[in-house]
């Protein structure tokens, strides 16, 4: 690439792309400049653009619905007095390894907040009832719990994209990363945005249109960083994986480590039981033998609403992004650029782009395809994996949406109906409705507790106990 005329392209590029329909981007080569030229012809071999383009159109041209699944089997929530021991045994041997400093938190952070009419990174947005602490904040002082707890440092790892990165860096370094001290910012990698017919697509007469290459670039940018053999070297065994918009997660959860760990499997996954059948939602499914995160649009309809003995949904256990993994699994695909072998998902998009003409043109109805790699896609190339059920009400309130379900309303309100439910466990008087839901704002920092159990352990130890009323903190 470095031996190009600056009048012209190599004729090696030009050849390769011309076999590809790829030709159509050197339109307006002789109007660049010829610094733009040379960052133009840098971008083009980041990627392998024949395969980008075999992908979208071998999607393009697939049925994906006909793969042969079965019902994903998890280890359910404890309902009498043996499963309490398998989840109390689950629950000492996460502590111990909390204690050894054995897992590390990642918190995939790259998403803007545009669609909430938020202009910046997801993780800035303001989200809790009293005090509207960020995303951000959120989890850090969820790993600083764990850390005071255990009288250790975790390692806090935050996944960004592009867009994000600057802003989120410059946010956490003003606020001093919330007083997590090993925290570090990694970026996820780019890949073009193809025309529903593998064409490449331009933003400017100089420029490739990029997206970001969805949550599975975590494993190139954890080797391209470095920080997987600086975690290896720092004695991590496993890394716990958690999403900014989903405030309710535990980033280090010493149940869900510890079965992983006693299971020995290279991936583990919490799961939520559907609100009901049609809720659009991935779910977990197996197919040849093991576990796959199925996109919500690709169940078949006959699997819907089928139930079981118990009337539960046979095909009811949906996905959170809350996972586990061995770090040696991830360092295998790390060390030998295995990432590769995530496969490519098509997102249709509606993409503004430049024309023949030179023209910007602004489509009304999707006209590109983002292809992403996910993480969860890990499943299908582990041999041991495992699934583990959550409460929804206790782990699952994502800000995804403006308005309606999912949105910075819904969450709030399922904030602090959980603290109030924490509050009536210890057996203070909060009124609440039939729906749990007191009628002022309630928040527990996770710096006193982060989880019913070690709530109620705390509140019983206060004397006298603080009066309940209106915008109540607790710290």
């Amino acid at each position: 690439m470095a031996h190009h005329r600056k009048d012209k392209p190599s004729e090696d590029l030009q050849e390769l792309l011309k076999r590809n329909d790829q030709g159509h981007i050197f339109r307006f080569w002789g109007e660049m400049k010829e610094e733009r030229r040379a960052q133009f012809l840098e971008q083009l071999a980041e990627f392998d653009l024949p395969l980008l383009r075999k992908e979208v159109l071998r999607m393009r041209r697939t049925d994906r619905s006909n793969v042969t699944i079965r019902p994903a089997t998890c280890i359910r929530l404890p309902h009498n007095a043996a499963d309490k021991a398998l989840w109390n045994q689950a629950h000492a041997c996460g502590e111990s390894l909390l204690r050894e400093g054995k897992v590390a938190a990642i918190t995939a952070c790259g998403g803007l907040g545009s669609n909430l009419k938020f202009s910046h990174p997801k993780g800035m947005l303001p989200v809790t009832p009293v005090k509207n602490k960020s995303l951000f904040q959120v989890f850090a002082e969820k790993i600083r719990a764990v850390e005071a707890l255990h009288a250790r440092p975790f390692h806090w790892l935050l996944l960004t994209s592009p867009a994000t990165h600057d802003e989120t860096v410059k946010f956490l370094e003003a606020n001093d990363f919330f007083g997590v001290r090993q925290a570090h910012v990694l970026v996820q990698g780019l890949l073009p945005t193809m025309a529903m017919d593998g064409r490449l697509v331009l933003s400017a007469k100089d420029s490739v249109t990029m997206h970001p290459d969805g949550n599975g670039g975590l494993l190139q940018a954890l080797w391209k960083s470095g920080l997987i053999e600086l975690l290896a070297k720092d004695g991590v065994e496993h890394l716990a994986y958690s999403q900014i918009d989903n405030p309710l997660a535990m980033p280090l959860d010493p149940y869900f480590i510890g079965f992983h760990h006693q299971r020995r499997a290279q991936m583990s996954c919490r799961c939520v039981q559907k609100d009901y059948a049609a809720e659009i939602i991935n779910v977990f499914v197996e197919t040849g033998g093991r576990l796959r995160v199925l996109e919500y649009g690709d169940l078949p309809t006959e699997c819907v609403h089928l139930s079981d003995t118990s009337n539960n949904l046979r095909f009811g256990l949906a996905d959170v992004a809350i996972y586990l993994f061995r770090l040696d699994f991830i360092r295998s695909f790390c060390k030998n650029a295995r990432w590769s072998e995530l496969p490519l998902h098509m997102v249709q998009r509606v993409v503004n782009y430049i024309n023949e003409d030179g023209l910007l043109v602004r489509p009304t109805k999707p006209n590109a395809v983002r292809l992403e790699r996910y993480i969860s896609d890990l499943l299908q190339l582990a041999e041991n994996s495992l699934l583990i059920e959550g409460r929804r009400q206790t782990i699952y309130s994502p800000i995804k949406n403006a308005v309606g379900r999912h949105s910075l309303e819904t969450c709030r309100r399922d904030q602090i109906r959980l603290f109030a439910r924490w509050i009536c466990g210890g057996k203070a008087d909060v009124p609440v409705d039939s729906d749990g839901f007191p009628p002022f704002a309630i928040e527990i920092s996770p710096m006193f507790a982060d989880g019913e159990e070690e709530f109620l352990k705390k509140w019983a130890q206060l004397n006298p106990k603080p009066a309940i009323s209106e915008n109540f903190y607790l710290e």
